[in-house]
């Protein structure tokens, strides 16, 4: 796989902070662009994507390796993922009826296909004297990407990997189906809460074969944020032993306030928005429209406003799909016997509306067998805590829950 990044969108993405809005405002600026990002945005991963296949399955593909900042040894991979239609009926747009919602309600897929997904798997190099046993599984939210976990601005800072890569953890991060250099399917029929549960259990499963990388992880931590932690509990209420340690960030199980709270982000068909790669998408394809419904949408408080024309410009994409079926899967795993952590900001405007209060604390009684509770509630700080100035207590704490419960 080749990486790059378009100097020209580069330029474009700077030249655009700089550029006076229509209403004479002065738009975002960044007054410093570290080096970091600046290796990022050249050398990332493509922006094409890879599309849906209905070919036979294949195995794990590895593409280009590289050493991390970290000085962990990463390759991209392409992981291929079968799903098989189990819908009451076949949906098309010109059938479309509530049967549509009820089979949301029953965790049904619609459609048989293959799909590609990108993730980036690293280890630790062999002469590193500390290694960990466990994986870090790590599972991005809805309008954002695989790229969250190892933040291009100010890394040291921001960048989970590289946190988790100095206490010797092998990580993987990957695109969920729909996002990033991942597959982009039907929006509605299948990029939909249910089928981002079956990859993240895909996942777990080739892991703990040896399928990615070659080695057979006995333990797997599974860290969500956002929709990828409402998939966490839902995977742990449909098969309980999939999970051998849950982290759920930016997630309660508040529904009062969820759907006004999604809607408050001001999101749009992407197809009209500024990115070009977007225009071949169907119009359920969603995303924040402008600087400040994102703002809305991810930050409060304690936050520095100079990392919120990044966050803007590496927004990905959401469904309509997820956007109806994730309230389904707010579920109570009752025979889920591993550890969970939940951690809020206080402010979380998406889970928590105004607002946490004790809402966090239904963690009790959401997972009564569980071996360890611990909660997490982070003052002055909204949805995208991992972008908040609390990001690095984020990781001492989720640290500390992991290493106190033998992850």
């Amino acid at each position: 796989m080749i990486r790059y990044f378009s100097t020209r969108l580069f330029y474009s993405f700077i030249e655009g902070l700089r550029a006076p809005s229509p209403s004479g405002q002065t738009c975002y600026k960044m007054h410093v662009m570290s080096r970091s990002l600046l290796s990022f945005l050249l050398l990332s991963s493509p922006l094409s994507l890879i599309g849906p296949s209905v070919a036979h399955p294949a195995e794990v593909r590895p593409q280009d390796s590289f050493q991390h900042e970290s000085g962990h040894s990463c390759t991209n991979l392409v992981i291929p993922f079968n799903v098989t239609e189990n819908s009451d009926g076949h949906f098309e747009d010109d059938n479309y009826s509530i049967e549509v919602l009820h089979n949301f309600m029953d965790f049904r897929d619609f459609r048989t296909a293959t799909y590609h997904i990108s993730g980036i798997y690293c280890t630790p190099p062999a002469q590193a004297t500390n290694k960990q046993d466990t994986i870090q599984m790590l599972v991005h939210g809805a309008t954002f990407s695989k790229i969250m976990w190892d933040w291009p601005w100010q890394p040291e800072k921001y960048s989970w990997t590289r946190r988790m890569h100095a206490e010797g953890y092998p990580t993987l991060a990957f695109d969920l189906i729909g996002s990033g250099n991942s597959s982009h399917p039907h929006p509605l029929y299948e990029v939909q809460t249910q089928l981002i549960v079956e990859q993240v259990h895909h996942i777990i499963k080739l892991l703990k074969a040896g399928q990615i990388g070659g080695m057979k992880y006995d333990k797997v931590a599974y860290i969500g944020f956002s929709i990828a932690s409402i998939a966490g509990v839902s995977l742990a209420y449909q098969v309980p032993d999939a999970i051998d340690a849950l982290v759920l960030h930016g997630f309660t199980w508040d529904i009062q306030d969820l759907y006004p709270a999604f809607l408050s982000g001001l999101q749009v068909a992407a197809n009209g928005l500024e990115k070009p790669e977007w225009k071949k998408y169907a119009a359920e394809y969603t995303t924040q429209m402008n600087p400040a419904g994102r703002q809305a949408a991810v930050f409060y408080g304690d936050f520095d406003p100079e990392i919120v024309p990044v966050d803007f410009y590496l927004r990905d994409l959401d469904t309509l799909g997820l956007s109806i079926s994730l309230a389904y899967h707010l579920v109570t795993p009752n025979l889920y016997k591993g550890p969970v952590m939940l951690a809020n900001g206080d402010q979380d405007a998406t889970f928590c509306g105004r607002s946490c209060g004790s809402a966090p604390y239904a963690l009790y009684d959401r997972f009564p067998n569980a071996t360890d509770h611990d909660i997490k509630v982070y003052p002055h700080a909204g949805h995208g805590i991992h972008l908040h100035n609390h990001a690095q207590q984020l990781m001492d704490d989720t640290l500390a829950f992991l290493k106190r419960n033998g992850f």
